[in-house]
């Protein structure tokens, strides 16, 4: 097997290091120690960046080639994380934490990149860039969504992404590979039936959910072996069954829990359709009630064609080609390198780990047998991945046909953004004409939202996003009240009656959600948090509640909030400041410099995590310039109209994806969590309002639980202090990120209560 002479030479040192991880195992994003280590070895190594942080912990190396012709940047990723189980191996590099190992191979993953690290940095014999990812919270946690919502694409400019997974039972220095789905999809059901408790000598009064989950277990089954295509792979299996306190006592409800793996989105989203079908209605036919609750977990592993062959060959120079096998069969477990592959072409590869015990197990060790071979085909990889064209039979210039081709690609993928941009300037044009305040961003998001539920590609990229977060910070700061500093000395009466609001709206909004709508704990006090949703979001990954019905329950909140305000302008005796008349505007190259200066603290506030950083390093940046006398003009009404325009294709462009019997299923716990927070908010400002000297409709606006995004335009639309709605903002998103994994905590010890009680009750 010809691996590398140089790494065959410090194999036994990337075997030390290995062990080292297996030692010390971390649990999802705590990996502290491990990325630590990485990063100090990266160094040492001597890479031409290191980069700490992203995605939480994660770690990325930047290593330069020779020559850099070809402008590419490869990211090769490894994951660094372990379990939560206790080891039983009895190696004499056993765990040292109780509780926790390294059952999956996460430390040869990370040990093997290390050692490719240390190769390339010494030879650096390629063209361009690589980018060595070592990511956090695969198992569970979403590391690698993580660090793609850290800008990892753009922050390195990486063009396409390879992976590998050590595989128990292929021969070491044996890979395998396919194109297309490697990898299942991970989703989980809860079924929560509720038929007629009583005792169990009197079956004949109750309806038993305990027959009604039997016979739904059985039932289940035809979902696949007579719905699915025999020719496309899916797995359901009922993993839970709980029910009963007591054996003389007929439960009043059951609970089914599962796993759905799919390696295709069509089936996916077929299942799925044919669960929320069939189990209301099959738990009907027994007379009881009953709910699913679905939670997608990671999306399938979807190896690109062009990759794939790529990496199938330099697999075959590395073991020679009767040791690849190029058309593997896929698994049904789940990666979370399919989020990086939904974003950039690449490929994930098995590599044999030999005759070990399974993945997940508590015997279960990483195989140091195979690091020569996986850490030269790491490099290898690297030295031909800007080649990459050529081994795959591919030219970088093009033909003119497949020019056309590209020509087509590149306009169907513009036109949505036209389109979406185009329906905001119309919406925004007619709410202006008809004389509604904030009329080009209530009517913009109100029009996009509109378009995206009929089922129109509204699209907002993330360049236009940050477009429209420069524009918005700009502004807010330009259009700061020039007694902010007087006006401070009342917002200790505000913050407290943020805090009160945000209290009463969780603890009412929760209940109704739960009591009246029947949502499940978790799906409604996670959709009754006024904002923070990616950080919802990321916590109801993990399986506390339903994270599509948080989605439109909270996008409809920020869409009517938006909305709300400007109707309430017309109709309510809601004062304002007047926007200052101004006869003087920046001119083009003021613009460009404050734009600048704005972006570049942006980036600043985004690196050290401030809640929307951009949107306030902006802000601080305009803010600091105006108060400092460096511009005193105002923005340009058309540059203000573009804002707006923006903003509101952003706020109604959430609607997208979303389907109209999703939106209706949950439309009306939405508009009742709106209508709370609405009253609540009133309420509370108009308190507030009565022990300080500030326009009510200025208060109101701070304490409004939208997007900063848009509760920053509707105050410069309405002539508010921009700096007292942000501050306000930011500290309710603080606030939350305090209270939310109290609350979920609070949850899962009462469901984890509920489930565990065993209480036993005498017959009469």
């Amino acid at each position: 097997m010809p691996v590398l002479n140089r790494i065959a030479e410090f194999a036994d040192e990337i075997a030390a290091w290995r062990q080292d991880f297996h030692a010390h195992p971390e649990i999802l994003y705590a990996v502290e120690r491990t990325a630590g280590i990485v990063a100090d070895k990266l160094t040492a190594f001597g890479c031409d960046s290191v980069v700490t942080g992203i995605g939480g912990t994660g770690v990325v190396g930047i290593i330069n080639g020779r020559q850099n012709s070809s402008g590419r940047t490869i990211g090769l990723r490894a994951d660094m994380d372990a379990l939560p189980i206790t080891e039983k191996t009895g190696v004499a590099y056993a765990s040292t934490t109780d509780g926790k190992m390294h059952a999956c191979g996460h430390d040869g993953h990370t040990a093997m990149l290390l050692g490719a690290a240390k190769y390339l940095a010494e030879t650096r014999n390629f063209d361009g860039r690589i980018a060595l990812i070592f990511q956090p919270a695969e198992e569970g946690g979403a590391g690698a969504k993580a660090m793609l919502d850290d800008r990892l694409i753009e922050q390195f400019g990486i063009e396409a992404f390879y992976g590998m997974h050590n595989w128990p039972g292929m021969p070491v220095g044996h890979f395998g590979i396919r194109t297309g789905g490697i990898m299942a999809a991970t989703d989980r059901f809860y079924i929560d039936i509720t038929g007629q408790g009583g005792h169990a000598a009197r079956p004949q009064t109750t309806i038993d959910p305990v027959i009604v989950a039997a016979n739904m277990i059985v039932g289940m089954q035809a979902i696949v072996s007579r719905n699915v295509d025999p020719l496309h792979s899916a797995v359901l299996s009922v993993t839970m069954v709980e029910a009963g306190e007591a054996d003389n006592v007929i439960s009043q409800s059951a609970r089914i829990t599962g796993t759905v793996r799919t390696l295709d989105l069509a089936v996916q989203d077929q299942i799925e359709q044919r669960l929320a079908e069939f189990v209301p209605q099959f738990a009907a036919s027994f007379g009881a009630s009953a709910r699913v609750r679905y939670a997608r977990g990671y999306p399938v592993t979807v190896n690109s064609p062009e990759e794939t062959a790529f990496a199938a060959a330099v697999a075959s120079e590395i073991a020679g080609a009767e040791r690849v096998d190029a058309d593997a069969p896929p698994s049904m477990g789940g990666e979370d390198f399919s989020f990086m592959l939904e974003k950039r072409p690449g490929a994930y590869i098995f590599v044999g780990n030999g005759d070990s015990s399974e993945l997940h197990s508590d015997t279960y060790d990483f195989n140091d047998a195979v690091i020569p071979a996986g850490t030269s085909y790491w490099a290898r990889l690297a030295e031909r991945a800007p080649a990459a064209d050529h081994i795959q039979g591919r030219e970088r210039m093009r033909s003119l046909a497949r020019a056309k081709t590209i020509s087509m690609r590149t306009l169907s993928k513009f036109l949505p953004i036209v389109l979406t941009l185009l329906v905001s300037a119309g919406g925004g044009s007619v709410a202006t004409l008809l004389g509604l305040p904030a009329g080009w961003l209530m009517g913009g998001a109100l029009a996009v939202a509109v378009a995206a539920i009929a089922g129109l590609p509204m699209v907002m990229p993330d360049r236009l996003r940050d477009l429209s977060f420069l524009l918005i910070g700009m502004s807010m700061g330009a259009s700061v009240a020039p007694d902010s500093l007087r006006l401070i000395a009342s917002w200790p009466v505000t913050i407290a009656a943020l805090a009160l609001e945000l209290m009463l709206i969780v603890t009412l909004t929760g209940w109704v959600l739960a009591r009246v709508f029947r949502l499940d704990s978790g799906t409604a006090y996670l959709s009754s948090f006024p904002g923070h949703l990616s950080f919802v979001l990321g916590i109801a990954s993990s399986g506390v509640g339903n994270p599509r019905q948080i989605v439109i329950i909270q996008v409809i909140r920020i869409l009517m909030l938006t909305i709300c305000v400007p109707i309430g302008a017309v109709f309510l005796p809601i004062d304002h400041f007047a926007p200052v008349v101004r006869t003087s505007y920046l001119d083009i190259g003021q613009l460009l410099a404050l734009a600048a200066g704005c972006a570049a603290v942006g980036l600043v506030f985004m690196r050290l995590k401030f809640p929307a950083g951009f949107v306030l390093g902006a802000m601080a940046a305009s803010m600091a310039g105006k108060l400092g006398g460096l511009y005193d003009a105002a923005m340009p009404p058309l540059l203000v109209t573009l804002t707006f325009v923006l903003t509101g294709a952003l706020i109604g462009s959430r609607f997208a994806g979303i389907s109209r019997g999703e939106l209706l299923t949950a439309a009306k716990g939405g508009l009742v969590a709106t209508g709370l927070t609405v009253a609540i908010v009133s309420v509370v400002a108009w308190l507030a309002s009565l022990m300080v000297d500030m326009p009510y409709g200025q208060i109101w606006l701070g304490l409004a639980p939208g997007a900063l995004e848009g509760m920053g335009a509707l105050g410069i639309a309405l002539g508010y202090d921009t700096a007292f709605v942000a501050a306000h903002h930011v500290l309710r998103l603080l606030m939350l990120t305090l209270a939310i994994p109290t609350v979920v905590v609070i949850i899962k010890r009462r469901e984890s209560a509920a489930m565990g009680s065993q209480v036993l009750r005498k017959s009469r």
